[in-house]
């Protein structure tokens, strides 16, 4: 080494010296250190989660909050379909949910032009009777009505769905089919 470099080293404090050879050790042991170990050590994470997933694999999984409710929901609705089968006609039930979906549009500003039962048919143990159903009304109160009739006339769904703009496009004209699945009697009987 240079005898100026040596000189300087030699007048430093003696703990200043300590604390620069004790860095520089550090240094090069953490160097060395990601050097040797890197690949061990990645290897064992990459172990380690594997172990992991293997494990969470065989736990059961438990049954979230959201199915819970869809559980409860459905249980209400077949009750709901039950009790329905078995205290009305199907004539009854047909004008109900005609009645329901006036009374929504109604209340949603919607007019309803036309409403005519579509063809039935059995599907398993439910009957599936379709609507033809034409609407005029503000695109957002259209929406809002066929999000209540869905959710109030359960289990109703849509099946075909067209809107058209009228009135230099400040209302929709809407013509959609809704089918209907109302329980079968206990005779197995299809009217």
């Amino acid at each position: 080494m240079n005898a100026a470099v040596t000189r300087r080293l030699l007048a430093l404090d003696r703990r200043v010296l300590f604390g620069l050879i004790g860095t520089l050790v550090c240094f090069v042991a953490l160097e060395g250190w990601l050097l040797v170990l890197r690949a061990p050590l990645a290897e064992w994470r990459l172990l380690r989660a594997r172990h992991q997933a293997a494990e969470a694999i065989q736990t059961p999984v438990a049954i979230g909050p959201e199915i819970q409710r869809l559980s409860a929901d459905i249980a209400r609705i077949e009750t709901r379909l039950q009790a329905a089968g078995e205290t009305r006609s199907d004539d009854e039930k047909v004008l109900e949910l005609i009645a329901t979906l006036s009374g929504l549009a109604a209340r949603h500003g919607v007019a309803l032009g036309s409403v005519k039962a579509g063809g039935r048919r059995v599907d398993n143990d439910f009957e599936r009777v379709s609507f033809d159903i034409e609407a005029r009304g503000v695109y957002r109160t259209l929406v809002d009505w066929l999000a209540e009739a869905e959710n109030a006339v359960a289990p109703l769904s849509v099946i075909e769905l067209s809107m058209n703009a009228v009135d230099e496009g400040r209302q929709v004209a809407l013509k959609v089919k809704f089918a209907a699945y109302l329980p079968m009697r206990k005779t197995g009987t299809s009217p």
